[in-house]
């Protein structure tokens, strides 16, 4: 997995959008890159008295899977996110909890 920032933080964060990106899925021996990864980013904004999150993930065409792999894939990660994603928001509130 290759981490790397889409937007610098700002120094509001309050008051400001950010966002934060990664590249995983690709082979071990190899650097990730848009031919052998998925690239997912998650956009950061404030809403009322808390944080929107935005999460995209793409890059399933360009790992040039046939259309069954690619469609078996692509469901799995949809059921992952759906999932994953509603935990943050348990897990926001404990970390937030401990400031």
């Amino acid at each position: 997995m290759s981490r790397r920032r889409a937007r610098p933080p700002s120094r509001d964060r309050r008051r400001r959008a950010t966002a934060q990106a990664v590249r995983w899925g690709h082979p071990a021996d190899e650097a990730a890159d848009a031919g052998n990864s998925l690239f997912v980013t998650f956009e950061l904004s404030p809403s009322g008295s808390g944080t929107a999150v935005q999460m995209t993930e793409v890059g399933f065409r360009e790992r040039g899977w046939e259309i069954a792999v690619l469609e078996r894939e692509y469901n799995s990660h949809i059921e992952g996110w759906e999932l994953f994603l509603p935990r943050l928001v348990a897990y926001a509130a404990k970390v937030g909890a401990g400031r």
